[in-house]
């Protein structure tokens, strides 16, 4: 089988792909505006503004990776399952228990869990595996 190198702006992309890095990206804002409210219910010795900035931090790395996957990076891709798999294993219980205690908080989790398993499952499709696997210049 022979591969494709695919040079600067990619018209190849599959819309599948594309969809999914929408999603990634709104469950990201979605992550962000549920840490600002946790931020606020919680009375903690962690002042807001530390939580905001753990917020960017956490949310920079995740959004390079994210840039990553639609540059057509596949390290990005399986990078970013296995942060989800490892993430959503130790979170998912809490998540729907914490819906008893603050649905509004524990509804947007649950939300945000959805969004990235249905564009990840959206990013290993046959069209994106094959996008995947062109070749390309860049890193």
């Amino acid at each position: 089988m022979s591969t494709v190198t695919i040079a600067g702006n990619d018209p190849l992309k599959p819309k599948v792909v594309v969809l999914a890095v929408r999603l990634l990206y709104a469950s990201i804002a979605i992550v962000f505006i549920r840490g600002i409210i946790v931020g606020f219910k919680f009375n903690t010795d962690v002042p807001l503004a530390s939580v905001v900035l753990f917020l960017f931090f956490v949310c920079g790395i995740v959004c390079f990776l994210i840039y990553k996957i639609s540059r057509g990076r596949n390290w990005a891709r399986i990078v970013y399952l296995l942060l989800y798999l490892t993430g959503n294993y130790f979170t998912i219980l809490p998540l729907f228990r914490s819906v008893a205690v603050y649905p509004l908080t524990g509804i947007l989790g649950i939300g945000h869990a959805v969004m990235e398993l249905i564009a990840l499952v959206m990013l290993f499709l046959s069209p994106a595996n094959l996008w995947f696997k062109a070749e390309r210049s860049e890193f």
